[in-house]
């Protein structure tokens, strides 16, 4: 049986992958607010909230988000960013790219 990653792996994963394309993220540690998400990035200019959940939501991690992480989910998509609550990288990419976000700088 295929063992599913954690919801730190996955963090640390998504990290890479902005880091590597050359963009902005931080992990939020502690926040002075409940249900910050876990990940805060700028993408070509972007911001992009990040709620990462264990992978073995891939199904719906959305329905895996407190209350509290659905609020600021919603606050920053009023702000006009861009908010996900994902379980893989997979599902970061394809939110991306719903969003027409290119990861790659060009």
């Amino acid at each position: 049986m295929a063992t599913t990653k954690s919801e730190k792996k996955v963090q640390t994963e998504i990290m890479k992958e902005i880091k590597a394309a050359g963009w902005y993220v931080i992990k939020v540690i502690k926040a002075n607010e409940s249900g910050v998400h876990d990940l805060l990035a700028c993408i070509n200019g972007l911001f992009i909230s990040i709620e990462v959940k264990a992978e073995r939501f891939t199904a719906d991690p959305f329905k895996q988000a407190s209350a509290w992480q659905k609020k600021h989910y919603r606050l920053v998509i009023d702000a006009n960013g861009i908010a996900m609550v994902i379980a893989s990288v997979e599902q970061f990419k394809q939110t991306l790219i719903q969003h027409q976000v290119n990861l790659v700088k060009i």
